[in-house]
């Protein structure tokens, strides 16, 4: 097969595919009809012989081929980008793209980050993701993630890393059970029930149960949850303690009925790390993205 014979659009309509999973937002995002995303697809399956997509309710699956190709199709795709933009200056106020993060529901930090976005991006748009999605679609190797905020197990090897922002956990519980002075005991920590915040149902993210372990104690799981303001929720009418970001718990306390106590053990700082692919290491847009956070999480210190 002549690659002078392959229409390159092909190859921008399958990246976005596999970013979007489904055939209408990638036509959102090429601004075309979803029939000619259709027939771009059809015409791809021809080339490869491979269905590469599977239909599954109003999303598209991506078969064993279509996933090994997504790493190789969002590199091909970011550094045609480079050499499109290598002709002009980077303009931030001009610039249309949209950036993805993915992130926990951190309402201590995300609003700061979009303001600071709207500020030095005006006509740029900002999605944000959560870490499920991120972990599920391996978003940062195919491309449809720009920036990770989290602490990922392992970090791959095309994956780049630096400290976002340090926060730490404090107990937040339903008001009307909070003890009656200032401090929350051991003992009362380790008689209640606990709300977990954690990803896919099993990784935790937090660092409780570790200290706990080499303390010789443990906590009594009542309720696993994937969101830090669920966890909040889900405390307010039960004697159930949940642990949340000091950066964010201010906030949820002054707007609902939750009471906030340090825990009554030592925790070590939380650093939050931002991760992005190695590709993207001198894109102009993706370094304001990343300087953006890396202001926020200066300012944002606890």
């Amino acid at each position: 097969m002549s690659l002078e014979a392959v229409d390159l659009n092909l190859v921008l309509v399958l990246h976005h595919v596999l970013a979007e999973g489904t055939v209408v937002r990638a036509a959102e995002r090429l601004h075309v009809t979803p029939s000619a995303v259709s027939n771009s697809l059809a015409r791809l399956r021809g080339l490869l012989g491979d269905p590469l997509f599977v239909r599954r309710g109003r999303t598209v699956v991506p078969t064993p081929l279509a996933r090994e190709l997504a790493p190789q199709v969002a590199t091909t795709v970011e550094r045609l980008r480079v050499i499109l933009e290598a002709g002009r200056k980077f303009n931030p106020d001009a610039c249309t793209r949209s950036f993805t993060l993915a992130s926990a529901d951190n309402i201590g930090i995300l609003p700061a980050i979009a303001t600071r976005f709207a500020q030095s991006l005006p006509r740029a748009s900002l999605r944000v993701v959560t870490l499920d999605h991120a972990l599920a679609s391996d978003g940062l190797a195919s491309g449809d993630i720009d920036v990770l905020l989290g602490l990922p197990p392992t970090i791959g090897r095309d994956i780049r890393s630096e400290p976002a922002y340090t926060d730490r956990l404090v107990c937040a519980m339903w008001r009307k059970c909070a003890p009656a002075g200032r401090r929350l005991t051991l003992k009362r920590f380790l008689e209640a029930r606990h709300v977990e915040v954690a990803l896919q149902g099993k990784h935790a993210i937090d660092y409780v149960d570790g200290v706990l372990s080499r303390l010789g104690h443990r906590r009594s799981i009542a309720l696993s949850v994937p969101q830090f303001a669920l966890a909040a929720g889900c405390v307010i009418g039960t004697p159930y303690i949940t642990m949340l970001p000091a950066s964010m718990a201010k906030g949820l306390a002054s707007a609902l009925p939750l009471a906030v106590h340090r825990p009554p053990f030592e925790l070590p700082a939380i650093t939050i790390l931002q991760l992005w692919h190695a590709r993207s290491d001198a894109d102009p847009g993706s370094m304001l993205l990343r300087a953006i956070i890396r202001r926020v999480g200066k300012e944002a210190r606890v």
